[in-house]
């Protein structure tokens, strides 16, 4: 092909479609577009991920919270345990000084009845 063949023609301008306040060529508004729906899906998504953030720390703070409750109400009925086996202990005692003290005061009493 010799130069006397080549023909210089005006390069042509790609046709272009209006989106808000900018003017793109029609084959790269579908790129824009999309460019501009991943952009506020990540925003949303940054925006979703901090309220879940925010909701994730405030349940581990509630069981945090929960447990420390259930390690104080533990440890609360040990020692109500502790106190009730004592005083089980203490009963059983007493229980059984007033039984000695009964059967004393009959013995005494059969006594001076029989003495009489």
């Amino acid at each position: 092909m010799d130069n006397s063949q080549l023909t210089l023609t005006k390069p042509q301008q790609a046709p272009t479609s209006s989106i808000p306040g900018i003017q793109v060529c029609k084959s790269c508004a579908g790129a824009v577009l999309h460019a501009q729906h991943l952009t506020f899906l990540e925003f949303h998504t940054s925006r979703d991920s901090l309220a879940t953030d925010e909701r994730l720390n405030a349940l581990e703070e509630e069981v945090r919270l929960l447990w420390a409750a259930s390690r104080k109400y533990n440890f609360d009925l040990h020692v109500l345990e502790s106190k009730a086996q004592d005083a089980e202990g203490r009963l059983e005692t007493v229980g059984s000084q007033a039984q000695k003290i009964w059967l004393t005061l009959c013995y005494r009493t059969m006594d001076s009845n029989s003495a009489a």
